[in-house]
């Protein structure tokens, strides 16, 4: 990517509003705005009242101009930022202006972009700009504004530097060892390795929750016909979004909706209760359903209290998967009160609800967060991605991957595995990182951002 190009973009959301912004960033940004605004700025990070004109000479509109002098401003560069009235028209043809003298319209995520290869910030940093923006909670959003801070990021570099330490200290041991490395170097980094390990785990179940927060949950329903899948997506919506009725097989296609369980945002999705069936169009959506199960962070398997053990288990328990990502829910409770005496005594009970009465709901809630280990902690959430929680399990593996005997007979490999170790984390904070992977991540952004 090019940064000797000079860009411009609208920063503030489409639409009309009491102001506009227009961002300017690059070597010619202050040449540039010198022509457009009649009376430019006579010093950096003062705000100028000034009139702005097209190339025909004609009043664009009025409003502040302010200068930012790189590398002290947002990009690193030199950056200029225009607050006109909110009208889509003025912002374009302040946008046009500058292009006409020869600035491009930045491409999305450009000036971030350009903020992260000026070492402005890294790019978990860059990443939870979009983050910040994007959330979808107050929970999710403080935990992105952390982020955005450096605070994921300083602990990510705080970690490799223990590596590179470490590494160095096994190197230097390897270096002025006449044959073997002693024990005493040997048992320390032992030691050493083994709190490198303790702490990725901690940032790891950090990321994971950071990750569920910047990216949701998707909880999927899945029960037999019947069941009261959609009387309960419809008690969590608090609304009438899917279509109840006594007849098997009403709802034959998924039904979704988005909302949030203590600041975690949440996919619900309803879906057609499994069973055998000849009727075509209920057996697709069946396949759907199945389908959908694969991609579900949390699978509720909800049975109706009154059903016999043997036809849960027929045919229900072979298709919905068992594990950790599974809540089993009974509901009409308020029929078969009794059930619960019965389940009482085991280790994993299931939880009781009533999609009628809105009984046991809450605990429902509480159960969704406890499987996907969401539940707020006492600890600063950060915000993260999938792809951070990746290069964590990555640093991981190469890790653990060094045995008590790796020490003794191949210390060069345990010097290895910290090198990649190293390279895994430095994908976090962009400092390893490909032209394509950045492209992706940037793409995502809004224009003038």
């Amino acid at each position: 990517m090019s940064t000797d190009e000079t860009i411009v973009a609208v920063s503030t959301p489409p639409g009309r509003g009491g102001i506009g912004i227009v961002r300017v960033s690059g070597q010619e940004a202050f040449a540039i705005s010198k022509i457009i605004c009649k009376t430019p700025p006579s010093k950096v990070r003062h705000a100028t009242l000034s009139a702005f004109i097209d190339t025909s000479g004609s009043k664009i509109d009025t409003g502040i101009v302010l200068y930012y002098e790189g590398p002290h401003s947002y990009t690193g560069e030199d950056l200029v930022e225009i607050q006109a009235h909110g009208n889509p028209l003025i912002l374009d043809e302040l946008v046009r202006a500058f292009c006409c003298h020869q600035a491009r319209i930045a491409r999305p995520g450009e000036f971030t972009e350009r903020a992260f290869r000026n070492n402005k910030i890294d790019l978990s940093q860059a990443e939870a700009v979009a983050d910040v923006i994007n959330s979808q909670t107050i929970r999710a959003v403080k935990s992105a504004q952390r982020s955005m801070s450096g605070e994921f990021g300083a602990i990510v570099q705080q970690l490799i530097q223990q590596i590179q330490m470490t590494r160095a200290e096994l190197e230097a041991a390897i270096d002025f060892s006449d044959e073997v490395v002693s024990n005493d170097v040997l048992k320390e980094q032992k030691n050493k390795n083994k709190c490198l390990i303790s702490a990725l785990v901690k940032l790891e179940k950090r990321s994971l929750l950071g990750a569920r927060l910047t990216e949701g949950l998707k909880v999927v329903i899945a029960g037999a016909p019947n069941a009261g899948k959609s009387s309960l997506l419809n008690k969590l919506a608090d609304s009438d979004r899917s279509i109840v009725s006594d007849i098997p097989g009403t709802t034959r296609d998924t039904v979704e909706f988005d909302t949030n369980i203590e600041g975690v945002p949440v996919r619900i999705c309803d879906t057609a209760g499994i069973h055998e069936s000849s009727d075509f169009i209920e057996k697709e959506g069946i396949r759907r359903t199945i389908q959908i199960l694969d991609t579900a962070d949390i699978i509720i398997h909800l049975m109706g209290a009154g059903v016999s053990e043997p036809y849960v288990g027929e045919e229900i328990g072979l298709k919905v998967p068992v594990g950790g990502k599974t809540v089993r829910v009974f509901n009409k409770i308020d029929q078969y009160p009794e059930l619960k005496l019965k389940y009482a005594s085991q280790e994993q009970t299931p939880v009781f609800v009533s999609a009628l009465t809105g009984e046991g709901i809450d605990d429902l809630r509480r159960a969704i967060l406890s499987a996907s280990d969401t539940a707020a902690t006492s600890e600063n959430e950060i915000t993260a991605r999938s792809r951070h929680v990746v290069a964590l399990k990555k640093a991981l593996v190469h890790l653990r991957s060094i045995s008590q005997d790796s020490f003794l007979k191949s210390p060069e490999l345990v010097s290895e595995n910290y090198r990649n170790a190293i390279q895994a984390l430095d994908v976090i904070s962009g400092r390893y990182s490909t032209e394509d992977m950045l492209g992706d991540i940037f793409s995502k952004f809004c224009i003038g951002k």
